[in-house]
């Protein structure tokens, strides 16, 4: 990974893709290969945003008077949630 690049954890819940039709044996080798490489064109939501989408429910479930939520604007809010996904995927390499 390069030094600017983003740890985004991979997709958040990767599948191998349904395959639950015959395949004849001779081809099921490239339809694997086929199937791996669109999961991999289109994984969807990386760890990361899951993450983060998961911590601005956090901040925004919390109702106390003068808790963060309430002051921030959503460029704080945001960017708090990816601190705290970042330190968590930083937590996983531990």
């Amino acid at each position: 990974m390069s030094k600017n690049q983003i740890n985004d954890g991979g997709p958040a819940m990767p599948s191998r893709g349904g395959m639950c039709f015959y395949i004849d044996a001779k081809y099921k080798a490239q339809v694997i290969e086929a199937v791996e490489q669109l999961n991999s064109q289109y994984a969807g939501l990386s760890l990361r945003d899951y993450f983060a989408a998961t911590i601005i429910n956090g901040l925004l479930s919390d109702q106390r008077d003068g808790s963060a939520w309430t002051t921030w604007n959503h460029t704080e809010m945001a960017t708090e949630a990816y601190l705290r996904a970042d330190a968590m995927l930083a937590a996983r390499e531990l």
